[in-house]
């Protein structure tokens, strides 16, 4: 967000740009996850699960489910924390506001979490977690140096942060929304085609 020589910021201006850069706090929390994966597959303890009576969707739906999970008390988490702070100092909060933010953060969540599902699936080591990491930075730094620079607001359009946008003020738009979902079902879908064809190689 650009700031202007004598603006001055409401209540909701700061909190909208706080919500907003909660977005690198769950992208962090994400790239965890995936580095977690990642130690997995390179250990061979997803090959592990794969033998026994565990299906490769299943494993898959798991991840996500655990990740959406894990999600949603990082949203409560953040939400209540900004609503607590705000009660202590007194000033006033748009419980529509914190809703945007919780829900926008959970399909934020889900989108990098699909990024890194593919990541893991098709590279099975540490480097899954070094290439959802350069996604996002390049994400961020996409946005930033847009704004900065004023292009055009095409050249985000891929950016999962200017996707994210500023929940507090205002709901990002649907087709945001759908791209960010796109990107964690299709994850899903694409991770499930990628071990299954690595496993018909091993075979």
């Amino acid at each position: 967000m650009l700031f202007r020589s004598g603006l001055t910021l409401t209540t909701d201006d700061y909190l909208s740009i706080f919500l907003s850069f909660t977005a690198v706090l769950v992208a962090g929390f994400v790239v965890s996850q995936v580095a977690r994966w990642a130690s997995d597959a390179a250990q061979h303890r997803t090959d592990v699960v794969l033998t026994q009576a565990v299906s490769m969707w299943r494993l898959l739906i798991e991840r996500a489910a655990t990740l959406l999970t894990l999600a949603v008390l990082l949203a409560v988490a953040v939400v209540a924390g900004v609503w607590l702070g705000a009660v202590i100092g007194g000033y006033s909060v748009s419980v529509a506001g914190l809703g945007r933010s919780l829900l926008d953060i959970i399909v934020f969540c889900f989108a990098v979490g699909g990024i890194g599902l593919v990541a893991v699936t098709v590279l099975r080591n540490g480097a899954a977690t070094g290439v959802t990491g350069a996604v996002l930075i390049a994400c961020f730094f996409l946005t930033t140096i847009a704004g900065l620079l004023s292009w055009p607001t095409w050249t985000t359009r891929a950016s999962l942060f200017d996707a994210f946008g500023t929940p507090y003020s205002a709901m990002p738009g649907a087709g945001s929304l759908t791209y960010m979902l796109i990107l964690g079902v299709g994850g899903v879908l694409i991770a499930y085609a990628a071990m299954r064809r690595g496993m018909r190689i091993r075979a």
